[in-house]
């Protein structure tokens, strides 16, 4: 797609102009305020004004981000998407709306954030567009302002920021020249010192064409009596689109090569590096009688056919729309109509239904259209109208049309188990390819993809994947590429899936990108690959899906959520994503996103220990065995094969004839052993099973499933089965005590075996905090017995554990009483040792192992599963969620998120306990955390205007790190902000002198801060 010139920089002009300074002057501010309001009719300098505030020497303050606006702009969503652009952020399947647009200002906290909008007036006052600005304007941070140009005042809320002084307005009597001004415009123009010159800077510059002054008319008039007819019919001509570049010159029938000829020598035009020319309105204004209505509307069309192959719908469909081309208008229908990923953008859908004429209403092109704008929503709602317009094209024989139509049916088909349906839309397809219908052979194929996974295993499907027809369409590009992925996840091999997804990802766009991230999450689920940051990153992005309001993916994500932490053990997170796919249970929910629901639901109810509820619940869904055959249902129940294999007898006939890829079958293996142990008392099955990477095994073996198959394995001489056990969040001796009934001798001999070394669960939960002094909270009360307030060494030995995986007990013995021997160091360990078993655990019956501390012959081990918790570990998962949330944008999240980080954070970590007990980098390393969490929570608190917070948390971060210079600068503007210019200077001059007294030299952006504030030292050594 061509870029617009103009669009996101300032135009420059062929001449050198006189500097603004007074008006420069008075936009110094423009950091300091929201709005900045720069009004002027025509021809009064503004857009230069603003291209030399571009080039100011305040840029160091901030960003200054440049959008020139347009009558498209009106559209909410496409000034939105300019705006985005200009921010950085990529638009996808939904605008952002001016509070998203807020956040991504706010998220660039401490940086100030200028958007500079040229050409204001073009937006109508009572537009989409206006609102969007107004609501903007209201939601800015304090790091984010508005410089805006326009001909009138917009309807923006100006009065209360005049009041409180936070508004700069510029105006006509301000934009014209004064005295000073006009002297330094006739010596640039080398005009005799005494020629007049006009203050209305246009017009100065048309008197030194013309030699004459006098009212706007005349000089026009003069100006272009002095051009050609045809050169005024070709300026006519490039005024119609303002900003020209060499391809619409050329759509023209103007010389491209030459353009800059046309304008050469003209004031008010400008051109910038790659030969585009840009004209002021005025001149469309002059030009406007020099046109025909016939060669205007030749012209218009012709610009709307260049904007059109360029891409830009939206533009092209305004033109055609002002010359009532309704057959243009069209065309751009069935453009849109072709793009099948949608990748032209939301907007520009929406923008042309909106502003199609009534006349075209019953057109089927347009039906068509808004059809399809529907199946993006909402797919099944579509149908009808796909099904009507359908038949409407094929009866006016608009047959290329009514393939696309097809597609869109075809695809809801496949989605809704209709093989017959897709055989008949396959059927219709040939008879179209027979005719030669573009597309039409692409459609047979698809069909027969679909037809392939909905009736066939799906490997087969993977010879239609490389017919041809699929590789030449354009329609199609977007479906094979992601279905190439999911034949081979639906398959079985995820590998494979991943690796496919490397080839194909690049090229996707739209509703099967988000499609494409779904199943590689799924992947890499079956793959062992899922860790805690992944699964964060593809939280936020589930949230972001709920909140766009994508049902259909909301729907499957939060069943597949539910599924994955049952998987992990994680009960709580399990129910709570069950909880969220119950509301999209609806009548009319789609039969696989009912019986997503119900896997996930029976998952969680086998992690619960309730397997006869799990086992009800498959029973209901698959206890006819048919839903696991082929197509959509089945690919749905193998990603839980094992579980159905094991507790529906009636699929495994099924299942045992399906022919599956690599992961698939270490799933049915699953189910097998449970199948084998249960059934036929074989422990073989669990034995084979691949122990030495448990973590394959999860995804098809959920907690008490994978114990009882462990303990089978061990029983039958597996000896890597029993490392599961330690990994498991479970009651593993509740477990344990269930398993003494198992109907296996084996089985029940490994569970009292395991049971005598598993200890009994805790009755009550421990929280130990280690930022700040050490304290253990037991039940969520203070421990304060004598033994944990007067023996050191019973808080030192647990400060080691706390910080260590697993110690040995000869290195904790040596570490807690250096001068001891072997033997009495090794007592004292063996008595210290019980004292903190006992305040951990004080109701723990005698004989039986400690829960949270766990011991062997030779080592110490802390643990307690979902009993035990210790302040780092939240602190860090606080932090790593606010570092996610904040390079996500979300900066709401990640200030929530870093003041939770802060408020852990009570002081040095274990700043009670000898530094030779634990290894002090733990203390840098959390200490480094704070003042970074502090620091982002305190910019972000501050573009808020809570300015109290904000320098409080730059207080807590520059008194744990003097050398912090982001903290420190936090810490300066949050007193400047607050009108405190000598305590900002006072913060940047300790600031200073703390890091040169180091040997540092400051950075760049401290020493610029402190230049601003007036300190003296505040001058670079370099």
């Amino acid at each position: 797609m061509h870029r617009r010139p103009f669009r996101y920089n300032p135009p420059r002009s062929p001449k050198q102009l006189v500097l603004r300074r007074r008006l420069i002057d008075v936009l110094a501010r423009r950091f300091e305020v929201p709005l900045a309001l720069v009004i002027g009719d025509a021809g009064f300098g503004k857009t230069s004004l603003l291209g030399q505030i571009l080039e100011d020497g305040l840029q160091g303050l901030g960003q200054e981000l440049w959008l020139g606006c347009e009558a498209a702009d009106s559209n909410g969503a496409h000034l939105a998407a300019g705006l985005a652009h200009i921010l950085g952020r990529e638009v996808g399947p939904n605008t952002p709306t001016a509070e998203e647009l807020a956040t991504e200002i706010w998220h660039r906290a401490p940086r100030q954030v200028l958007l500079v909008l040229d050409d204001v007036h073009k937006i109508a006052p009572e537009s989409e567009g206006m609102a969007l600005l107004r609501t903007l304007l209201e939601e800015l941070p304090s790091n984010g302002h508005l410089l805006i140009a326009a001909r009138v005042p917009p309807p923006l809320p100006k009065e209360r920021l005049r009041v409180t002084g936070q508004l700069i307005y510029i105006d006509e009597t301000m934009l014209a020249f004064d005295a000073a001004e006009c002297a330094g415009f006739r010596k640039l123009r080398d005009i005799e010192e005494n020629a007049g010159v006009v203050s209305w800077p246009a017009l100065a510059e048309l008197k030194v064409e013309v030699g004459q002054s006098g009212a706007r008319q005349f000089v026009a008039e003069e100006v272009l009596q002095r051009l050609s007819p045809e050169r005024r019919k070709v300026l006519a001509m490039l005024s119609l689109h303002g900003v020209v570049d060499r391809g619409f010159a050329a759509c023209l029938g103007v010389e491209p090569q030459h353009i800059d000829e046309w304008v050469a020598h003209l004031p008010l035009t400008s051109c910038d590096a790659t030969g585009s020319v840009r004209l002021h309105d005025l001149w469309r204004e002059f030009l406007e009688e020099e046109l025909t209505p016939e060669e205007r509307q030749r012209a218009l069309a012709a610009l709307a056919g260049e904007l059109s192959a360029r891409g830009d719908l939206r533009r092209a469909f305004e033109y055609s729309s002002a010359i009532d081309d309704d057959a243009r208008m069209l065309e751009l229908v069935e453009t849109l109509l072709n793009d099948f990923e949608m990748s032209l953008g939301q907007e520009t859908f929406r923008h042309v239904l909106d502003s199609l004429p009534m006349r075209l209403d019953r057109d089927p092109r347009v039906e068509l259209l808004r059809a399809a704008w529907r199946f993006q929503s909402d797919p099944p709602s579509a149908k009808p109208g796909l099904i009507r317009v359908a038949k409407e094209l094929r009866k006016d024989d608009l047959v290329e049309l009514e393939v696309v139509a097809l597609f869109y049916l075809a695809d809801l088909a496949y989605r809704s188990n209709g093989l017959a349906e897709l055989r008949a839309l396959g059927d219709r397809a040939e008879l179209l390819a027979q005719r030669s219908v573009e597309e039409a052979d692409a459609l047979v194929a698809l069909c027969g993809v679909w037809s392939s996974l909905l009736s066939e295993p799906p490997h087969l499907t993977l010879r239609w994947l490389e017919e041809p027809a699929l590789r030449r369409s354009r329609f199609a590009a977007g479906p094979l590429g992601f279905l190439g992925v999911a034949t081979y996840y639906n398959w079985g091999d995820c590998q494979r899936a991943l690796e496919e997804s490397e080839r194909v990802s690049r090229n996707l766009s739209g509703r099967f990108d988000s499609m494409l991230t779904g199943t590689l999450l799924m992947c890499r689920w079956h793959r062992g690959l899922i860790d805690d940051e992944l699964l964060e990153r593809h939280t936020h992005m589930l949230d972001g899906m709920e909140r766009a309001g994508h049902t259909h993916i909301a729907a499957l994500g939060t069943s597949a959520f539910a599924k994955i932490h049952a998987s992990r053990g994680d009960r709580a997170n399990a129910e709570r994503y069950l909880a969220r796919s119950a509301r999209y249970q609806t009548p009319d929910a789609s039969g696989w996103i009912k019986t997503c629901h119900e896997l996930a639901a029976a998952s969680v109810a086998v992690l619960a220990g309730e397997e006869t509820a799990a086992a009800a619940r498959l029973q209901r869904v698959f206890g006819d065995g048919g839903a696991t055959g082929v197509g959509v249902e089945r690919n749905v129940a193998a990603r839980s094969l094992a579980l159905i294999y094991a507790l529906v007898p009636e699929t495994r006939a099924a299942w045992d004839g399906d022919d599956l890829g690599p992961d698939y079958l270490r799933g049915r293996g699953v189910g097998r052993a449970l199948v084998a142990l249960r059934e036929h008392g074989q422990l073989e099955a669990a034995r084979d099973l691949d122990w030495k990477n448990p973590e394959l095994l999860r995804c098809w073996a959920f907690e008490p499933h994978l114990l009882e198959l462990a303990l089978a394995a061990h029983a039958a001489g597996q000896p890597d089965a029993l490392g599961v056990v330690s990994t498991l969040r479970v009651d593993v001796r509740a477990q344990l005590d269930d398993l003494s009934n198992h109907s296996h001798e084996a089985v029940r001999r490994a569970a009292a075996e395991v049971r005598r070394s598993t200890p009994v669960r805790a009755a009550e939960p421990v929280r130990i905090t280690l930022l700040g002094d050490l304290r253990l909270v037991r039940g969520g009360e203070p421990v304060t017995d004598t033994d944990w307030v007067r023996r050191g060494r019973v808080r030192s030995l647990l400060a080691i554990l706390a910080t260590r995986d697993r110690v040995r007990r000869a290195e904790a013995a040596v570490i807690l009483w250096p001068d001891k021997s072997e033997d009495a160091a090794q007592n004292n360990l063996r008595v210290t040792l019980s004292y903190l078993t006992k305040l951990m655990e004080p109701q723990r019956p005698r004989g039986v192992p400690a829960w949270f501390i766990r011991q062997d012959s030779d080592a110490l081990e802390l643990q307690g599963g979902d009993l035990l918790e210790l302040d780092t570990d939240e602190f860090e998962r606080h932090m790593r969620r606010g570092q996610t949330a904040d390079r996500a944008g979300e900066p709401a999240k990640a200030l929530e998120l870093f003041t939770a980080a802060c408020q852990i954070y009570r002081g040095e970590f274990l700043d009670d306990i000898p530094t030779e007990h634990f290894d002090e980098a733990l203390r840098t390393h959390y200490r480094s955390l704070f003042v970074s969490a502090a620091t982002r929570a305190g910019e972000l608190r501050l573009a808020l205007g809570d300015l109290a917070e904000g320098i409080a948390l730059a207080e807590r971060a520059v008194a744990n790190d003097g050398f912090a210079e982001d903290a420190w600068r936090l810490l300066a503007r949050g007193h400047l902000a607050a009108g405190h210019r000598g305590a900002a200077r006072d913060s940047l001059t300790q600031a200073l002198a703390t890091t040169r007294e180091a040997g540092l030299e400051p950075d760049e952006e401290t020493l610029r801060l402190a230049r601003g504030l007036g300190c003296t030292d505040g001058a670079s050594k370099s």
